[in-house]
């Protein structure tokens, strides 16, 4: 999942888990964040995996984009139909009176690596999903993510 938030700079605190209510037996799941962490449009080779919360904004014109990724483990409800989701973010603190804006959430179409780093060279960044493949947009733009989750 990519989040890009349509104004600000947001520090967005993750809540470990999004809820989900699926068809099968009207049954709710809690499921935790698998992997999570940032791409940074100027430190275009830094991942942030290893931290615990990441920036969410849309500042690409300045230079200082960024998105952040979230990745579920959807095994425990394999086969199910999901009926309905939610998840919550909380915005940890910003940097300007315009913080008030929408992030939206849009399902990836390519595989990343996660990494461990906390603001230093690494994989994933805004260039490389993996060790071995860069986005096919930079950033996870246009060509790797679909339409809004």
């Amino acid at each position: 999942m990519l989040l890009q938030a349509d104004t600000g700079s947001n520090r967005v605190q993750r809540n470990p888990f999004t809820l989900l209510q699926t068809r099968q037996h009207h049954l709710q799941a809690a499921l935790n964040v698998a992997a999570d962490t940032q791409l940074h449009e100027f430190r275009t080779t830094w991942n942030y995996g290893g931290s615990l919360s990441f920036w969410a904004d849309n500042d690409i014109n300045d230079n200082e984009g960024r998105v952040g990724l979230l990745r579920f483990d959807l095994s425990s409800i394999q086969g199910s139909v999901v009926e309905s989701a939610s998840l919550s973010l909380w915005v940890q603190d910003y940097t300007d009176a315009e913080s008030t804006g929408t992030v939206t959430a849009y399902e990836l179409l390519e595989g990343w690596t996660e990494g461990n780093g906390e603001g230093a060279p690494g994989i994933c960044n805004w260039d490389q999903r993996t060790a071995s493949a860069d986005w096919s947009t930079a950033g996870a733009g246009a060509l790797s993510h679909g339409p809004t989750a």
